[in-house]
Parts: C-alpha cells; structure tokens; sequence
C-alpha cells in the first residue's frame, strides 16, 4: 500500500511539474523571446549589456535604456546563480513627468492607470533595448508588465521613474523589474 502511495504522489509531482515548465513563459503576451529569461547570453551581465545597448543609440535627442529583469533570492551574500537579472522584451510608456498622486498605485510597484499623457509607446529588442526621439524635459518611464504599468522608483519630489531629457543629446536610462526578486 506504501508503495502504491508513493508512485502516486511520484506520478503527481511530475504531472505538476511538466504543467509547471510548459506554461512558464505563458502570460498571454506574443514576445518569446522574453522566455530565454536565465538562458539569455546576458544572464547577470548587466553592465556589460548596458555598454553593448549604448552602442545602439540612434537618435540625437531623446530617451534611450534597457529593460532588465530580476528573479530570484538577491540578498547579499546569497550564491550568485540565485540572483538572475537578464533582458526582456517589454512594451515601454513614456508619460509627461507623472507625480505619485496621478497613478493608481497597486503595490509592489504596480500601477493599475496613469492620470498623465503618454508621450510615446514603444518595444523593447530582445536585449531589452529601447529609444524614443523626445523633447528636451521631464518624463515619467512605465513598463508594461501583467497587464498593468510597472514603475518601482520614485525621485524626493514624488515624480515617479523620472527621466530628463536635454538639449542635443540622449538620456540613457536602465529599467529594472524587480517584482519577482527579494532581498
């Protein structure tokens, strides 16, 4: 009977498991590229893959950055290879300068809607980089992210993931998701 109960429980755990695997990277968008996730030639080589999406830069005014995912037990002093930040394909919105007030904030850095225009929308390439020919001035930086706008990062004013923009020249940003690591 003990054995009986143990091929059971052995037959269930690896029907969850395969179920498990085959819908990782299902979240109803159409960027697979997005699930090489920790088998990205990027995996944890963020600094280098920011000097490599820098060279891409093709406007002379505007807003350019990568989109870097984290994953992971990131605490300090845990092993390395538990950590795991890598780029995404993403949908970026990038709003007129937008105060903590004009989004409807749903924790974990999640925002529901945004009171403020968006100035542009654009897709990030499958190393996570974007660019968008802008104005000189104040922007606020969205990622969308299940379904709802991501921004984690709020300047002392309350202006939230804030980018400046200035003359003749382009602003480098580096966006990172965290919602799916701790520390």
């Amino acid at each position: 009977m003990a054995l009986k109960n143990f091929r059971i429980t052995l037959f269930c755990l690896c029907v969850f498991l395969v179920l498990f695997l085959l819908s990782a990277c299902d979240n109803d968008r159409t960027d697979e590229p997005d699930c090489q996730g920790p088998e990205s030639e990027w995996l944890n080589k963020i600094a280098a893959l920011l000097e490599h999406n820098k060279e891409k830069v093709t406007i002379e005014e505007g807003l350019a950055g990568t989109v870097v995912f984290t994953e992971g037990n990131c605490m300090p002093g845990t092993a390395e290879s538990s950590c795991l930040r890598y780029p995404v394909v993403r949908t970026v919105h990038i709003h007129e300068y937008t105060h903590r007030t004009e989004a409807e904030h749903q924790g974990g850095g999640f925002h529901k809607s945004i009171q403020s225009q968006r100035i542009a929308k654009v897709q990030t390439d499958a190393e996570g980089f974007f660019e968008a020919a802008l104005p000189p001035g104040n922007y606020s930086v969205f990622i969308e992210e299940e379904g709802m706008f991501y921004a984690n990062l709020w300047n002392s004013e309350g202006y939230i993931q804030a980018a400046t923009v200035v003359e003749s020249d382009t602003s480098y940003v580096a966006i990172h998701i965290t919602h799916s690591a701790y520390y």
